[in-house]
């Protein structure tokens, strides 16, 4: 099982004992293989997080949502291109917030890794129309749909992250050199960081195996796993293809033993009985999930303010203690 999207973010403030909760979703969603299972995980998301969870039609919807896998490297680079492995910067030199000082450069960047993701759905979708993907939506919708009212400005791309009050807080990660005497010296690109070693042969490196199962060019991909694997001492790709040396070390499709277009959506094409499933949770999609609601009459979801369960709470808890 998987959830689209992080439940929050979390920074420590004392490290092994206290944390702050930074932007929390008003709504989650989550997938399962088998995908009967989903409804079950989504009533114990709600518990365990205390937001209201429902699902999606399959695991394709949570590998292509675009999130970490083309927002960091987009913006990592956008700050940090210039860097030749040896400069140290001084602290007004970093953009330090992430996220709320995100620029032209970046943000360019990030629209075209989106879009090139969005080719790869729309090219998946030729091949299998029944294949649900409904729920990739492109990245800007996607975020102000997660975060609605706490997204002010919503103009542009750009914007949509610079004002967007569940990103405030997200500090650009880097490393800090001191002397002995433990003065700061300057900062160095964190090239150690999960922004690196998560993002790209767990983010990027997917997102570049299937595009080449369905002949989907991808130069922005290509050019951000190029930049990144320098610094890395790895190489994932190897002439704009995927190097069949380190795919091992990646989660892209051939790593698993993938091969084909068939082995890769055979677990995420619908049964008879989702489609209704997946009108239902459309429409409550575009309604939006209130406190307390459920959607399909039995994915549990939790009053936030009140912490009163719903009637579909009960069904599925149910449910559960019958399998116990």
């Amino acid at each position: 099982s998987g959830l689209q999207n992080i439940p929050w973010i979390c920074k420590k403030t004392v490290y092994g004992r206290e944390a702050r909760i930074l932007g929390p979703k008003k709504n989650l969603w989550v997938a399962s293989c088998p995908v009967e299972k989903s409804r079950t995980v989504a009533c114990l998301m709600s518990l365990l997080f205390d937001i209201p969870t429902g699902t999606v039609p399959n695991f394709l919807t949570l590998t292509l949502t675009p999130s970490n896998q083309i927002i960091h490297p987009a913006r990592y680079y956008g700050i940090f291109n210039e860097w030749d492995g040896r400069r140290v910067y001084g602290r007004d030199e970093i953009p330090w917030g992430l996220y709320s000082d995100m620029d032209d450069l970046s943000a360019m960047w990030l629209d075209r890794l989106d879009q090139e993701l969005q080719a790869v759905k729309h090219r998946l979708l030729g091949h299998f129309p029944a294949l649900d993907l409904s729920l990739v939506l492109p990245l800007g919708e996607r975020v102000i749909r997660q975060y609605g009212s706490d997204v002010s400005d919503r103009s542009s791309l750009k914007m949509i992250f610079v004002s967007n009050r569940g990103y405030q807080g997200c500090v650009t990660p880097t490393k800090c050199l001191h002397d002995g005497a433990g003065k700061v010296l300057g900062y160095l690109p964190d090239v150690d960081s999960r922004l690196f070693w998560e993002d790209i042969p767990y983010g990027l490196c997917v997102l570049k195996g299937i595009a080449e199962m369905l002949g989907v060019s991808t130069p922005a991909v290509d050019a951000m796993i190029e930049w990144h694997q320098k610094w890395m001492g790895k190489q994932f790709i190897l002439g704009h293809k995927l190097n069949p040396a380190t795919v091992k070390d990646t989660a892209a499709p051939p790593a698993y033993g993938m091969s084909s277009l068939v082995d890769l959506v055979s677990s995420s094409l619908p049964q008879h009985h989702q489609e209704q499933h997946t009108a239902v949770l459309q429409t409550r999609l575009s309604e939006g999930i209130g406190e307390g609601q459920a959607i399909n009459g039995g994915v549990a979801a939790m009053s936030v303010s009140g912490r009163q369960p719903s009637v579909g709470f009960f069904q599925e808890g149910g449910k559960i203690r019958a399998r116990l």
